[in-house]
């Protein structure tokens, strides 16, 4: 019989090398969050009522909560999340043959702004804000639309700002003025979304996030001090560190020659058992 201890052993290491892997392939990818397995420890019972252990079995994939330190970047799209949420952006995908879109959830806020004006992340989703919301007005409820800028006003603009609370403003130069009588206008607010468990929501490719079973339904919040601020013209980095990923591998290494030790020595125990048995 093959050592299950050994095997199952194995088995949990190769999923936390797998794990280690992915966190070393994303050292550089902004908002990243390093991932973990976790396992349960296996046991058989007798007829005593004793319990023999079995091994481990890798039971769960957990992400880091701590989010990533946030630095300046070069672009003033760019933004990043201080505290908890998610920024929204709206992805097309086809169901059933059939175009649609939906929301997704990602703390990944590298934005730039294409040509027709719209904020959209590097897989082209778009950056979804509260139209004409502000973040005086406290409200209970909002509806969201991509966040876009008429290409034609950016003659008038002197600044695109967006402050700690998500709010839009446009700054506008003198042509502006004289064309609007105003120095400035209000378009809205970006809000966030957090998940009630979010431990448990489903992780998809490109940092971006999905209700999930157990998640609960995201729920949309306005940036503010006691939850979380917005910062324009920064990023938040990827909580993977490599050094503490090489370590990780090497205990895994260990781990493995140990485990596989012992399976070498009970096939050579069964070797001598059969040859004594011949």
């Amino acid at each position: 019989m093959v050592n299950p201890t050994a095997m199952s052993g194995l088995r949990h290491l190769q999923h936390a090398l797998g794990s280690v892997s992915h966190n070393l392939a994303n050292v550089k990818t902004t908002a990243y969050r390093f991932q973990d397995v976790y396992s349960n420890e296996v046991r058989s019972s007798s007829r005593q009522g004793n319990y023999d252990a079995m091994g481990a079995l890798s039971t769960a994939t957990r992400y880091a909560s701590k989010q990533g330190a946030l630095t300046k970047s070069v672009s003033s799209s760019d933004l990043a999340i201080n505290g908890e949420g998610y920024f929204m952006v709206e992805a097309k995908t086809i169901i059933e043959d059939t175009p649609t879109t939906e929301t997704r959830y990602t703390r990944n806020g590298s934005f730039s702004i294409d040509k027709d004006g719209y904020f959209i992340d590097k897989n082209n989703m778009k950056l979804l804000f509260a139209k004409g919301v502000k973040a005086t007005d406290n409200p209970t409820g909002f509806n969201v639309e991509p966040l876009q800028i008429d290409p034609e006003l950016y003659k008038y603009i002197e600044n695109i700002n967006i402050n700690e609370q998500g709010e839009v403003i446009l700054d506008y130069n003198t042509a502006g003025y004289d064309k609007f009588g105003k120095t400035s206008e209000h378009l809205g607010l970006v809000p966030l979304a957090r998940f009630p468990r979010e431990e448990n929501a489903k992780r998809l490719g490109g940092g971006y996030v999905m209700p999930h079973t157990g998640s609960g339904d995201p729920i949309n919040m306005l940036a503010s001090a006691d939850t979380a601020t917005i910062r324009q013209g920064q990023l938040e980095q990827s909580t993977s560190d490599v050094t503490d990923q090489l370590t990780r591998m090497m205990v895994i290494q260990r781990g493995y020659q140990a485990n596989s030790k012992a399976l070498e020595t009970q096939d050579k125990m069964l070797q001598n058992m059969i040859g004594n048995i011949r």
